[in-house]
């Protein structure tokens, strides 16, 4: 799998660990793959009952979400959505702890990136 510097994808469900599989595959082979993907910049947005905005949430579930996210070095940027706020060398490890801790509480999300430097 050849990862180009442009590329833009989105995946949700079970599917986000199909693709964190993938992505520790091209981690150690240690590639120029490698250092492309370490750049990546991940988004995550919520659906847990197909709402647009986080604030339709019962309040302990939105504090839940964003100290969570927060933790995990992820900023809110409206509605849904919360992004890696910079790079930093365990961004990619950060991504995987809080989509699985997220996700062993039942939170329904999609996962978007983009190839770009931050």
């Amino acid at each position: 799998m050849a990862i180009d510097e442009k590329f833009r994808g989105s995946v949700q469900g079970d599917q986000i660990r199909d693709y964190f599989k993938k992505c520790d595959e091209i981690l150690n082979q240690n590639s120029l793959n490698s250092a492309f993907l370490l750049k990546r910049m991940h988004t995550l947005h919520f659906y847990p009952t197909k709402l647009k905005n986080i604030q339709f949430l019962p309040p302990h579930i939105q504090t839940y979400i964003i100290d969570t996210m927060k933790k995990y070095d992820f900023k809110f940027c409206g509605g849904i959505s919360f992004y890696q706020e910079y790079f930093n060398a365990n961004n990619y490890e950060n991504l995987k702890e809080c989509v699985y801790e997220l996700m062993s509480k039942g939170i329904e999300m999609e996962l978007s990136w983009q190839d770009n430097a931050y």
